[in-house]
């Protein structure tokens, strides 16, 4: 997976920079816990209370993503998977805090997009 500055896609530039900004400013607990394991797990529902705002932008960036696979697919004449055929919210969002100071979100789902890797770690 390419870094922030290299992504191709400006959708995905622009999601990782939110999402850098979101993890760098997590409430004391959360980022206790990341620092602690290197990893902290939100379920749909835990991120929707606990930071609204960016779970609206997750689940607007998976719909944006989910859009623009369904329209490839479909240029191709093929028919369209299910777990692709309607927007369905994340199960859950992962963010890990790796060595050599990269940072990752992965966002998965059991009946929408499987997974959804961005890193989010400073351009290098």
């Amino acid at each position: 997976m390419l870094s922030e500055a290299n992504l191709p896609d400006p959708l995905a530039r622009q999601m990782a920079g939110e999402m850098r900004t979101w993890v760098q400013s997590l409430k004391p607990s959360d980022a206790h816990r990341l620092n602690g394991t290197g990893r902290i797990v939100f379920s749909w529902e835990e991120l929707q209370a606990a930071y609204p705002e960016q779970a609206r932008l997750i689940d607007d960036y998976q719909e944006q993503r989910r859009v623009g696979i369904v329209e490839a697919i479909q240029k191709q004449s093929k028919p369209i998977p299910e777990r692709l055929a309607v927007h369905r919210s994340p199960d859950t969002v992962e963010v890990k805090n790796l060595a050599k100071g990269e940072c990752w979100i992965d966002i998965s789902s059991k009946t929408g997009i499987e997974h959804g890797y961005l890193e989010i770690s400073a351009a290098r």
